[in-house]
């Protein structure tokens, strides 16, 4: 494996850096050449550094990579399998739903009048009509 000497590395040589899900060394531009190699995947800010994953790096990072997709790939095999025990329970579910709603909207509005020091309402009997 090929080694920067401290003339090509940047202040934080640090392996553990992260773009776009890959391993990275930064490494400055000018020194470039010294990694051939590698694989750039970003530039900083400023264009002064390259942010290069080692060529070791690469097999293990796609590695990662299918091991990512697979998975995702089980995440959606499981939800879809637990969607389809749930849906002979839609009916009921949506009902639950609705009450749990006015519950809750009923529930912030007494919360609302205890913060505010709001008092119950008085009705009052109508007015006779005048008109007859």
């Amino acid at each position: 494996m090929a080694k920067l000497d401290d003339r090509h590395r940047v202040d934080d040589g640090s392996v553990t850096l992260l773009r776009n899900g890959r391993y990275v060394i930064p490494v400055r531009r000018e020194r470039r050449a010294a990694w051939l190699s590698g694989i750039v995947h970003d530039t900083s800010a400023s264009g002064a550094t390259l942010f290069v994953e080692p060529p070791a790096a690469v097999e293990a990072g796609n590695r990662i990579r299918e091991l990512e997709a697979e998975e995702a790939s089980e995440l959606e095999r499981i939800l879809l399998e637990a969607t389809e025990l749930l849906r002979p329970q839609a009916e009921g579910l949506v009902g639950a739903l609705d009450a749990l709603v006015a519950l809750d909207a009923l529930y912030a509005r007494a919360r609302y009048a205890v913060a505010s020091g709001c008092a119950p309402a008085v009705l009052a009997a109508p007015a006779p009509d005048s008109r007859s």
